[in-house]
């Protein structure tokens, strides 16, 4: 067939499924299919030869050694399309193309999103988060290079640029406890197994008042199922913030300082704070993780911890590029790259008020 003449229709044909299917799997919405439907239309897409432009990247069998997928489990927090730009203008500098891939933490889309990578033979992976899928991801290897940005774990054998979330918490429960705060409140999305930097911080923040004969002042609110549901509107990491807030304020009027898990369920706490008429920081201070842009803002100027994503996002295609090369040792070698954190102290923290 002249590749030239072959259509979307075409695609489907072969495929065995209707062209809306092809369009929706082609313009990352198919999770809502099976992961042997998404195997065949990419398998069709590159038996035909088939051209489809999105974001950039066309679906040619010949361009497929020059797609970089970027895997992300969240393109709702800034935090992720700050970390991908960054990946994406170093790959387009190196002559790379990306596709992503935004599993949302399920496990059966990473799996999915995987098997196809591996099908279409990918130039390589950055997963943006410690994947959950590891054994499937360390499968792939040296067929594909692939790269982590992720929490510090000397026990997985992937690369990775890492950062260090247990001494990030620490550096913010210090922060707090050296301006006289005893009563601290931690709001998070879910800690679990697939979310080991939200783990990390909080057993940083932990050691750090333990330490300080201060961890009986410290309050949890942790949310018991994953955030950013799509059914869900009230789940969103903001609102997340701003609810368990307003319950803390509530139950424990004593609390002076509010620790978010990152910087979107600390907007949430400020919104939460403003709503009760709190003055930030002679009434409470408040603080998150991620220092995304809007933290930035003269309007929310909030203390947080930098990762600084931009590095991480260079670091990390430098580390696939190599991986690449003939040069190097491939698979044998597992090359690591750690990023120290650094807290940035602006206008939501104080010192804590003196109760009378």
């Amino acid at each position: 067939m002249n590749k030239k003449c072959v259509t979307a229709t075409d695609v489907a044909r072969r495929a065995g499924v209707s062209q809306s299917t092809v369009s929706m799997i082609l313009n990352g919405r198919g999770d809502d299919f099976t992961s042997q439907t998404v195997e065949r239309v990419f398998q069709a897409v590159k038996e035909l030869g088939y051209e489809h432009r999105s974001r950039g990247v066309r679906y040619n069998e010949e361009d497929y050694a020059h797609i970089i997928a970027i895997f992300s489990s969240s393109l709702l927090n800034p935090y992720y399309p700050e970390l991908i730009s960054s990946i994406e203008r170093a790959a387009e500098r190196q002559g790379f193309s990306t596709a992503i891939f935004d599993t949302r933490r399920r496990p059966e889309l990473e799996k999915r999103y995987l098997a196809a990578a591996k099908r279409l033979n990918v130039a390589g992976i950055i997963c943006t988060y410690m994947p959950i899928a590891l054994e499937d991801m360390q499968n792939l290897q040296p067929a594909i290079p692939l790269v982590v940005v992720g929490d510090k774990a000397d026990s997985v054998a992937l690369d990775a640029v890492e950062f260090n979330s247990f001494l990030a918490g620490r550096m913010l429960a210090a922060h707090l406890a050296e301006l006289g705060h005893k009563r601290i409140a931690f709001i998070s999305t879910p800690l679990n197994t697939g979310n080991t930097a939200r783990v990390r911080r909080l057993e940083g923040i932990r050691q750090d008042l333990k330490e300080r004969g201060l961890e009986e002042g410290l309050i949890l609110r942790l949310y018991p199922r994953e955030a950013n549901d799509p059914n869900d509107s009230r789940s969103s990491e903001r609102h997340i913030g701003y609810d368990f807030a307003q319950e803390i304020l509530q139950r424990a009027p004593d609390v002076t300082a509010f620790i978010g898990v990152n910087d979107m369920i600390a907007y949430g706490i400020l919104d939460a704070m403003q709503a009760a008429g709190k003055q930030l920081p002679k009434d409470v201070s408040v603080c998150g993780f991620d220092n995304i842009s809007f933290s930035t803002m003269r309007g929310v100027s909030l203390t947080t911890v930098d990762y600084f994503s931009g590095v991480k996002g260079q670091d990390a295609l430098e580390i696939l590029l190599r991986k690449r090369s003939k040069t190097e040792l491939g698979a044998k070698v597992v090359f690591k790259m750690e990023v120290t954190p650094q807290i940035v102290i602006r206008s939501t923290t104080g010192p804590a008020p003196v109760r009378i």
